[in-house]
């Protein structure tokens, strides 16, 4: 996907894992930022309690995103399908809503 396309896609913004009413979920925190120049980071609570970090860059085509992270520039896909303002990511069948925070 071209930049400019990537820039104008649906999915660039920060996604929470909330409830259907917006407020955070206390039994999983995760957020997703796809930004407008292919990069993304991932923020979530481990199982200690601190946030874990991920970041590295991404591609996307109609179904899928594609996360690649580290020094050996993993890949990462991941079946996604978008709904409004719903972000559905299914990781080998561990599938994880998110809602898009408005600012």
């Amino acid at each position: 996907m071209t930049e400019e396309k990537v820039k104008q896609h649906p999915i660039v913004g920060m996604w929470h894992v909330t409830s259907e009413d917006g407020k955070p979920l206390k039994t999983l925190w995760c957020r997703y930022t796809f930004k407008p120049n292919s990069r993304f980071t991932m923020q979530r609570q481990s199982e200690s309690g601190g946030i874990q970090m991920t970041e590295g860059y991404y591609k996307l085509d109609s179904k899928q995103v594609t996360l690649i992270v580290g020094k050996q520039k993993e890949k990462i896909p991941l079946t996604y399908r978008l709904d409004g303002n719903r972000l559905t990511i299914d990781d080998n069948g561990h599938k994880l809503t998110l809602y898009k925070l408005v600012e």
